[in-house]
């Protein structure tokens, strides 16, 4: 029998839960020699009742996607059990601490990969002056938060967020050189563009609208084009119709935002240029403008070409890595349905691969049920939408409800009314549940957490 691999049960708990998934999912997705890992013996490793073997080991690591730095923190080691048995630890013990990390807990059950020492000397901030340590540990956590974006609940993920906004702006006057205050408007610029985002995933817009102003306001004084950007960038999600499903939004708005950020992002970040032409061509797309559509999605594919890529660190750069995997396809997709390339748009979107990503799963699925409709499908749209909705309510994805609702709007009511047709009566009904079930959450959540950065 080989040697069972020790890990930390609560680390593998967290871990799970950061994805969204339950025992029995985990088990589903793990496979050893061709044999399922049953349930049971997930939870006997979670409680630290039973070592996994290191194959068991693999396959869970691949099931979760764990980076390298979630494995150390997963896998228990000789020099951090020495370090915690004795209280002490020798010079290699504490680089490995500092390496690895340690799950740490940081509330509503998301566990946060970061330096000890960067949150240790948070933590003790209150006693030192501002340095260039002191914004380095920001700097990691900052990225650590931009890590999870894709993978934690965004009403459970927004209140760590909107902390360290609140206490990287503190910083701003504090910082004692010109430089230093450059490093803590990049990490206030960043941290309040995701705390926006996630407010809007949470289907709050009041607060959104709030966080992306002040990601300008902190962008517009550092006069850093970059930064400007960024929050332009993101800030134009607002003014969006596509993430209500057509019902809502202003192109003229969106596309001059986005024109804007383009036109202001240099040679650094190709990665971010790139999403930031795409996101443009799907604007136009809504406005109509099939040749601005087809120019922008050929400058990303040009700059997806570019050397340079992977670099650059918080929510921006975190944004471009994940989204560009497969983006292109996606947002390609999703501008064939604005334009009304129904085939097209199903053809792009197939090829799209989002497993393990709740989100992004979702709104995949929801814009392929929209050409669908485009297509005279009834049941398969109802079908797709159905499972968008599921993925929707457990991600606390409220504003992907938000997008269902706006494609289920579009159904035709000639020469067949779809609204009198068994699935779509169904769909109706799932989408009372959803609505009934997200919106107290994430109200309960936006609230308690507006006054973190507002006041």
């Amino acid at each position: 029998m080989p040697e069972g691999v020790p890990i930390y049960g609560k680390a593998l708990v967290e871990l799970r839960q950061l994805r969204c998934m339950t025992q029995d999912d985990l088990s589903n997705a793990c496979e050893v020699a061709g044999w399922r890992v049953p349930r049971e013996m997930i939870s006997l490793y979670e409680r630290d009742k039973k070592s996994p073997t290191p194959q068991t080991l693999a396959a869970i690591a691949k099931a979760l996607e764990l980076s390298r730095v979630e494995m150390r923190a997963l896998v228990r080691t000789p020099t951090l059990d020495a370090a915690t048995t004795n209280g002490t630890a020798d010079e290699e013990a504490d680089a490995d601490r500092r390496t690895a990390g340690k799950v740490i807990v940081l509330g509503g059950g998301v566990a946060a990969f970061a330096p000890l020492d960067a949150l240790e000397r948070i933590r003790e901030s209150a006693h030192h002056t501002v340095d260039s340590k002191l914004i380095a540990a920001h700097e990691d956590l900052a990225d650590t938060l931009a890590s999870l974006h894709f993978t934690a609940r965004p009403d459970v993920l927004l209140g760590l967020v909107a902390k360290q906004a609140d206490m990287a702006t503190r910083l701003l006057d504090q910082s004692p050189s010109t430089a230093m205050r450059r490093r803590v408007e990049r990490v206030a610029v960043g941290l309040c563009t995701q705390a926006g985002s996630l407010t809007f995933l949470s289907g709050d817009r009041v607060v959104a609208r709030r966080c992306f102003a002040l990601a300008r306001t902190v962008a517009d004084d550092s006069g850093d084009d970059t930064l400007r950007a960024e929050a332009l960038t993101f800030g134009s999600t607002l003014y969006s119709p596509i993430p209500s499903g057509g019902c809502s939004g202003d192109t003229r708005l969106s596309v001059a935002m986005l024109q804007e950020a383009t036109n202001r992002l240099g040679t650094e970040m190709p990665d971010f240029r790139a999403l930031a032409h795409r996101w443009l061509g799907q604007e136009l797309a809504a406005a109509g403008h099939e040749r601005g559509f087809s120019e922008a999605m050929e400058i990303a594919e040009r700059l997806a070409d570019k050397p340079g890529h992977g670099d650059g660190r918080g929510i921006a750069a975190r944004y471009a890595a994940v989204l560009n995997s497969d983006g292109a396809a996606r947002d390609e997709g999703v501008g064939y349905v604005l334009l009304g390339r129904a085939e097209q748009a199903v053809e792009a979107l197939s090829e799209v691969q989002a497993e393990g990503n709740p989100r992004r799963k979702a709104t995949v699925l929801i814009e392929l049920a929209a050409a669908r409709v485009l297509q005279d499908e009834p049941e398969q749209a109802c079908e797709e939408l159905s499972q968008a909705l599921n993925l929707a309510i457990a991600s606390g994805y409220a504003m992907g409800v938000e997008r269902v609702r706006g494609v289920r709007s579009r159904f035709p009511t000639i020469p067949i009314n779809w609204a009198q047709l068994p699935y779509v009566i169904y769909l109706d009904e799932q989408l009372k549940v959803a609505i009934t079930s997200l919106q107290p959450v994430c109200n309960s959540c936006c609230v308690r957490w507006r006054s973190r950065l507002f006041g």
